[in-house]
């Protein structure tokens, strides 16, 4: 029996790897092709997954011109192969797919909302950001919600009246809790050396993007004065600095590069091994669709700190396996670190709720089941 095509759609081929490990059930049961930009990239990417791929060349931000010349792009490969199943994902990836989806009527038109990008900003911008958001759900005739949150918001802000689902408990790919165990050995002694932690300085680490958004300025502001009294704890800062789009701002550079305390390590790979270093995992973030991170800190078994925002508190169980603030706000950060500072018996229950809550909920495996079942029934 011939396989029935099924296109998956990113803006950018990092954002493939929200579905890895999905892809041998994907290429064994569809004949898959991955779309996306960066030619060079996605190409390799295609060889690593063993997948077939096309490119088109969409960038993040809006322009008009070339948005258009990537609409006909679409339009003109899907009259071309007529696809079974098309599944866009990522705001500018989901909204030419899709309307290219519904102009050449592809019979499955799934649309995957992993955040609302629009709820960090405001005027005109804000607006136009939901508009992009009305279009992709219009166009779509399947809509899944990456989170509980994101579900719920789409219809109180009006977005869209269809049907929409969340697979499971949410998430795109779950938790690996192989990968993410803290019952592994990890060089946590080598790792310390590298970027020099003393042994017995309490770890305060976030991993994500360095921006304003992912509430940066006030983790290091609520450091600074954290410092002050425990001058034992540190903050690490794992990630990528962002210095175009929503930059932190100077005094926070500024912090960044001249407290000894504050140590940035850029982006690393070996995610585990720094939470296994970690005691407190701090999330400020001011918006979110899921939060991955929080999640694989979890699974660590460590407490978290997050904000209480879509995404973020479903995945923090405020009172169970950490504490959950609200954004903008350093010193609720303070009060939340002080908290789990001084109240050892607090934060043992968190470490033992943590692995089990988050296995219970996200494990991979389970995830994946559901998430082919609901392709096959399409």
């Amino acid at each position: 029996m011939k396989k029935k095509k099924f296109f998956l759609v990113t803006t950018i081929p990092n954002s493939l790897n929200f579905f890895s490990g999905q892809y041998h059930f994907l290429k064994n049961d569809f004949d898959l092709t991955a779309i996306s930009s960066v030619k060079n990239t996605l190409e390799e990417f295609g060889k690593t997954q063993g997948i077939k791929v096309h490119f088109i060349p969409m960038v993040r931000n809006i322009s008009f011109f070339k948005d258009f010349y990537c609409l006909f792009c679409f339009i003109s490969y899907f009259c071309k192969e007529r696809p079974y199943i098309v599944h866009g994902n990522t705001p500018k990836g989901s909204l030419l797919s899709m309307l290219a989806a519904w102009m050449t009527r592809v019979p499955v038109r799934i649309y995957m909302c992993h955040g609302l990008r629009y709820q960090g900003f405001s005027g005109f911008k804000r607006k136009l950001l939901m508009f992009m958001e009305k279009v992709s759900c219009y166009c779509a005739t399947d809509i899944i919600c990456v989170s509980k949150g994101v579900n719920q918001c789409l219809h109180e802000d009006k977005i869209t009246n269809k049907k929409t689902v969340v697979i499971w408990n949410g998430s795109v790919k779950g938790i690996d809790i192989e990968r993410f165990n803290p019952h592994k050995v990890y060089d946590k002694e080598g790792l310390r050396k590298q970027f020099g932690i003393k042994e017995g300085e309490y770890v305060l680490s976030f991993i994500g993007r360095i921006n304003k958004d992912k509430g940066i300025d006030e983790l290091v502001e609520a450091y600074c004065i954290l410092q002050q009294k425990y001058p034992m704890m540190i903050l690490l800062l794992v990630g990528r600095m962002e210095t175009e789009e929503n930059p932190v701002s100077d005094s926070t550079i500024n912090a960044i590069n001249t407290n000894k305390g504050i140590i940035a390590t850029g982006r690393q790979s070996d995610v585990p091994a720094f939470l296994a270093i970690t005691d407190v995992f701090v999330f400020p973030s001011y918006r979110e669709g899921f939060g991955l991170s929080l999640m694989e800190a979890g699974a660590m078994g460590v407490p978290a700190i997050a904000s209480d925002i879509i995404g973020c508190n479903e995945v923090v169980v405020n009172g169970e396996t950490g504490l959950l603030i609200p954004p903008h706000s350093s010193h609720a950060i303070v009060d939340a670190v002080e908290k789990l500072y001084d109240d050892k018996a607090l934060y043992e229950k968190f470490q033992l709720n943590c692995r089990e809550s988050i296995v219970n909920r996200y494990e991979q495996n389970n995830l994946w089941e559901q998430y082919r079942n609901y392709y096959l029934s399409k």
